[in-house]
């Protein structure tokens, strides 16, 4: 197999105030046959519970929830994520668009 098939695969999930779209797309990502190593979730500082929800949720799931204040939204919640995963095949989720 090639480095590709065989590197685990990290999803990033940027998000601000997307809570049960966020809890959705994570239980669809969990479900899938071959799911992500680790699923990251930077939010952005969120009002309406999406970090305690998140962690309530999937707290024996392979997801992490990394908070940024508001100001920092798009920029630092790709680069916190990405330093974390250095050297693994990297999924981004926008939910913004979904």
């Amino acid at each position: 197999m090639d480095k590709l098939s065989t590197a685990p695969v990290y999803a990033i999930i940027p998000v601000y105030n997307r809570r049960e779209t966020t809890i959705s797309c994570i239980e669809q990502l969990l479900a899938q046959s071959l799911p992500p190593a680790h699923i990251i979730v930077c939010d952005g500082g969120s009002s309406d519970g999406t970090p305690a929800e998140i962690r309530a949720r999937f707290a024996a799931a392979p997801v992490t929830v990394l908070e940024t204040p508001s100001v920092a939204f798009w920029g630092r919640q790709w680069r916190l994520p990405l330093i974390i995963c250095v050297g693994s095949e990297i999924m981004g989720i926008i939910l913004h668009y979904l």
